[in-house]
């Protein structure tokens, strides 16, 4: 093993890559959390105004509310596999730096794998965004008086 500081500067100079997609991942899950809690948030509304005034326009939206709850719940999850699967990356480069291994082909593996749980998540929200349109839709259509 060799722990000269070259290689550690090496490895660290590696692993700053899966690093900033970790920060920017994080930062997508902080929006979609705060769109989740104000989607639950208007569900919970919504299903109160649907006891007192049972609309079906108003079931409609709740319908949808939660199919929104539940694409922003997909892709908050994909999106946290992503930063796991990029921790692991930062993990293999070190013990393959240290341990000096020579067959390093399960980084590149791993990266891709995390690049599609990213792919697969910015999907969902992208899809949670036009579903955002149609629930408006819904809205603007019941709620607004006919002229």
């Amino acid at each position: 093993m060799s722990n000269s500081i070259n290689d550690v500067i090496q490895i660290l100079q590696i692993a700053i890559a899966p690093t900033v997609l970790i920060s920017g991942v994080g930062l997508l899950i902080l929006s979609l959390n705060t769109r989740g809690s104000l989607i639950l948030d208007r569900i919970r509304s919504m299903i109160n105004e649907y006891s007192v005034n049972k609309k079906t326009y108003i079931k409609a939206e709740i319908d949808l509310l939660y199919k929104r709850a539940k694409i922003i719940r997909l892709s908050i999850f994909n999106l946290v596999m992503s930063i796991i699967i990029n921790v692991l990356v930062i993990i293999s480069i070190f013990f393959i730096k240290l341990l000096s291994i020579e067959n390093g082909m399960i980084i590149p593996i791993l990266f891709v794998v995390s690049i599609v749980f990213l792919f697969i998540g910015l999907i969902a929200f992208m899809h949670d965004i036009n579903m955002n349109l149609k629930a408006m839709r819904i809205e603007m259509q019941n709620r607004m008086p006919v002229e």
